[in-house]
């Protein structure tokens, strides 16, 4: 070709270089803003091999999850990308972008993240099938979704073609989740039997479907295949909590207590709480005091169960022998848990007599339902309520009462440490209209542990006591006459203190110190007052469980 022909004329070189110009600067202008991504995320390995690179991406993937730490999602996500910038394949960026919008409560754009990767390059992004699958299993958690469970298994099940030690593993713990146990140790016989891993497994499905004796068969199994300190250390934890349901699975249960103690002013009636009726005899003595408790449960549901209980108490005191006491009871309750809470609804009879004389004093009708609530991993409320109807045998008025009492609980990690905090009230109706009473009650408290079984508890409450308009038998007329009408009103202030030691999870040792100090505005001429009180007592109480 002749070169005459390669060549331009004056004006096409001049349209020439106009277009070569308007080429440049395009390309330019899209290298400014949309090029960095296309040209990072088609880096070759030799590219991501380079040390500075690579040493960017760890310090923004660090970056970010100290961001996380410190609860910048906004911040964390904003890394992140700058991140995936740099290496766009990186599995511990895609894997913690997604856990950011989880957090920040856009799972479904962290679903959608993984789907549209697993679309363009299914073999490269394939591991993102486990992560997918925990997703939708966190959303059926939330949601209580049994789609979304089928969802992740459909996941787990691709992922065999990635993994299928681990996919099999997931669907196999998502099965036992579901309570699909035969379908999950049909898939764990597709693994190699003498894994000790799959024995776990397989003894795990057996333990959650109640199999306790074939559970702990196989967890003996595995422990003989010499698996790792780690997977040793499971095995015998998952025996200790086959060992805890067995015994939380049989239909009974007793409770021994004995208490010994010291009480420097015993009360003529120790069966009320009423201060206007407890008349304090500035009087000490030692006691002992025994109690059995027999616990059946009749019937059981998934999420319910009822049982009966029967029992005995004997209180009695080394001299001052009037006030000792007995008394048999028995009740059958209700018990319903759900997710957060439970409640229970028991109603219970008890029959009183004296010690001494062995004459029947009062029998007490009782209805009082609790209910807790888990409110947060560390916060838990319990109310209690009381109905009961008291019926003496003596000349005492009945009494109707009616309570309620809360409790609310503020864990410092460990079910030990705890504050206390109680708010209730409670009113006592008499027959005759003049023994009843309006209380209310505020207790703070708490728990911490000393040494390893050793706990110690220390409650301070205030109880305000306004009682009935009455005739007060302790003052007497100007014209000699006994009984002044009253208004009484009470201020009473109690100290508890408890060390709690637990040495097996079948005894307890408990020494405890209880303090009251009573403050009636009871008020003879001379500024007597027969209702002022304190009270001391010092006692050690052993507990049984059998």
């Amino acid at each position: 070709m002749s070169s005459k022909l390669c060549r331009l004329s004056p004006e096409s070189k001049s349209t020439h270089l106009i277009i070569r110009a308007g080429l440049f600067l395009l390309l330019y202008a899209l290298w400014l803003g949309l090029m960095p991504q296309v040209a990072l995320a088609e880096r070759t390995p030799a590219d991501l091999e380079d040390p500075e690179i690579q040493a960017k991406v760890k310090r923004l993937y660090t970056q970010a999850r100290f961001e996380i730490l410190d609860e910048e999602y906004d911040k964390a996500l904003e890394t992140i990308n700058r991140c995936l910038l740099l290496s766009p394949h990186s599995r511990d960026a895609i894997c913690l972008k997604g856990a950011i919008l989880e957090e920040t409560g856009h799972r479904s754009d962290a679903i959608v993240l993984y789907k549209n990767l697993l679309a363009k390059d299914p073999k490269a992004y394939g591991y993102l099938h486990f992560e997918l699958g925990y997703l939708y299993i966190n959303n059926a958690d939330e949601h209580d979704n049994a789609e979304d469970y089928e969802k992740a298994l459909a996941q787990f099940k691709i992922a065999e073609k990635l993994d299928p030690k681990r996919a099999i593993r997931e669907q196999a713990q998502l099965l036992m989740r579901i309570e699909r146990y035969d379908q999950a140790r049909a898939l764990l016989k597709r693994l190699p039997q003498d894994d000790p891993n799959v024995t776990y497994l397989e003894a795990q499905s057996l333990f959650y479907e109640k199999k306790y004796k074939e559970a702990r068969k196989l967890i003996a199994e595995a422990l003989a295949k010499n698996p790792d300190k780690h997977l040793a250390r499971d095995l015998k934890g998952l025996f200790a909590q086959v060992k805890a349901a067995e015994e939380a699975a049989r239909p009974w249960r007793l409770w021994l207590t004995l208490i010994a103690g010291y009480n420097d002013n015993v009360f003529r009636d120790p069966l009320t709480d009423n201060p206007a009726l407890q008349q304090p005899r500035e009087e000490g003595d030692f006691f002992w005091m025994a109690r059995a408790v027999y616990l059946h449960r009749l019937a059981e549901g998934k999420k319910w169960a009822l049982f009966a209980t029967a029992g005995f108490l004997n209180m009695s005191y080394f001299t001052l022998n009037e006030s000792d006491f007995s008394d048999l009871n028995g009740s059958i309750y209700w018990r319903y848990r759900g997710k957060n809470w439970m409640l229970r609804i028991p109603f219970q009879y008890a029959y009183f007599f004296s010690g001494s004389s062995h004459k029947s004093t009062l029998q007490q009708f009782t209805l009082f339902p609790s209910f807790t609530w888990q409110m947060a991993d560390n916060f838990a409320t319990t109310f209690y309520g009381t109905l009961q109807r008291k019926t003496y045998f003596t000349d005492s008025s009945n009494i109707t009462r009616w309570a309620l009492l809360v409790t609310h609980y503020y864990y410092f990690g460990a079910i030990e440490r705890y504050l206390r905090f109680s708010w209730g009230l409670n009113q006592d109706i008499a027959d005759d209209g003049a023994a009843g009473f309006n209380s209310y009650r505020l207790t703070l408290g708490g728990g911490w542990p000393i040494m390893k079984k050793l706990v110690f508890d220390l409650g301070l409450s205030y109880v305000y006591y306004d009682h009935n308009t009455r005739n007060e038998s302790s003052l007497i007329n100007p014209d000699g006459t006994v009984g002044v009408p009253w208004d009484r009103i009470d201020h009473q202030f109690q100290l508890a203190f408890q060390l709690f030691y637990r040495p097996t999870p079948r005894f307890q040792l408990v020494l405890g110190y209880f303090l009251t100090n009573n403050d009636s505005n009871v008020s003879a001429s001379d500024g007597f007052d027969p209702y002022n009180f304190r009270q001391n007592i010092l006692q050690l109480m052993a507990l049984w469980s059998l």
